[in-house]
């Protein structure tokens, strides 16, 4: 057992520093490079991010009785949301993100969903990553765009392995995290999900959990291993001849049980995204951030009811964000059909009213500069009726 532990070790290390060697390699190939221009990061969030808690309609008459459980405050309350425009507002865990909305630097979009229609994580994955309305394809709509932006773009994947969203004919460079002795995300919500139920364990496996989750909101360990994946995409970036594209991701958004409202699992989720999304706007520098978007999107939303756990199922309609210097933001992008039963997918799930190939074209066309005719024959093929959302882009 002793040499099965110590040869692990010693793959891990050799890993860490194969990363590195690779990470310079990397820096030095981007430094041969002089982009100057937009640049585009791509956050997955895989799970399924439950849409309805983080751009809450809490203006819907129905938002209440049909949340229960899960309904949050409304703004002005203690720990309410952050009122965006009168009917819609943004989870209270978000600050960052509703700092950018107030600047005008984010939008976001409701009740977006690929062309996907059941609730398989890996089907949904790859429909979202390859940009077709069917879970097959070798390549991802990112890296088959990269031929159409502007010469000189370099795109840079940060994560144990290449996404297929960048995988394809075009290269692309990598960057490994280093090791890390954080549980994984999806350990811990099957642990929520095994304890859920359980009037005795549950309790103290939730009080482990918040305990946990305080010690590192105040410094006792290291940052979450997102911000840090964040802060190296955003070192990356930040010279003169950085990354132009970049994909990251960030797990544990299965949220069947325990999801909470206010606090809880989900809204811890919720803190480590807007601390990576923050280290990247802080550490990419005004100048870069002024030419920057940022798209945060998840396979597919969740069920609006709260299911008998405490948490959502795989549901369909979800919501996009959309943030940067240069987006056109301060506003919320929606078709809303409401919450009353008729008006829900399936009589489960938030109605998926707005194509996310929508969103993507716009952003590859009025941000990167892909033409048109590339969009529709070569990134997006067999998608004439999802076309591009005006104005998410400043001019």
């Amino acid at each position: 057992m002793a040499k099965a532990q110590i040869g692990r070790r010693q793959f891990l290390a050799l890993s860490c520093g194969t990363a590195l060697a690779s990470l310079a390699e990397t820096k030095f190939a981007f430094a041969a490079e002089a982009p100057e221009g937009p640049a585009l990061v791509i956050v997955n969030l895989r799970g399924g991010m439950d849409g309805l808690a983080t751009v809450v309609p809490y203006g819907d008459p129905n938002y209440a009785g049909t949340r229960r459980g899960l309904a949050l405050a409304a703004p002005g309350q203690d720990k309410g949301i952050t009122d965006l425009d009168g009917f819609f507002g943004l989870h209270p865990a978000l600050g960052f993100c509703g700092q950018c909305h107030a600047k005008g630097e984010m939008l976001a979009v409701i009740g977006a969903a690929s062309p996907y229609r059941e609730r398989s994580h890996f089907d949904a994955q790859d429909v979202l990553a390859n940009g077709t309305a069917e879970p097959k394809g070798r390549s991802g709509w990112l890296n088959r765009a990269l031929p159409f932006t502007n010469p000189g773009n370099g795109a840079l994947a940060v994560g144990s392995l290449v996404p297929l969203l960048l995988r394809g004919k075009a290269p692309v460079s990598s960057w490994i995290p280093p090791v890390t002795e954080e549980p994984d995300e999806n350990f811990l919500a099957l642990m929520d999900r095994l304890y859920a139920t359980d009037p005795l364990l549950g309790k103290v496996w939730q009080q482990s959990r918040d305990r946990n989750f305080r010690q590192t909101a105040s410094g006792g360990r290291n940052e979450n291993s997102f911000e840090q994946a964040c802060g190296i995409a955003a070192e990356m970036m930040s010279g003169e001849a950085g990354p132009r594209v970049v994909s990251l991701e960030l797990s544990g958004w299965d949220t069947h049980a325990g999801q909470g409202a206010e606090n809880g699992r989900l809204a811890r989720q919720f803190t480590v995204l807007d601390s990576g999304l923050e280290r990247l706007a802080v550490g990419i520098g005004e100048e870069r951030w002024r030419r920057t978007a940022v798209l945060v999107v998840s396979e597919f939303g969740r069920t609006v009811r709260m299911n008998g756990t405490g948490g959502t199922d795989h549901g369909t309609g979800g919501t996009a964000l959309l943030l940067g210097g240069a987006v056109q933001g301060g506003r919320v992008v929606n078709d809303w059909r409401g919450l009353d039963d008729k008006n829900l997918y399936e009589n489960r799930d938030l109605y998926p009213s707005i194509d996310l190939r929508s969103v993507f074209k716009a952003v590859l066309h009025d941000h990167m500069k892909v033409n048109r005719k590339a969009l529709e024959r070569d990134v997006f093929p067999d998608s004439q009726p999802a076309k591009p959302l005006p104005d998410l882009i400043r001019a």
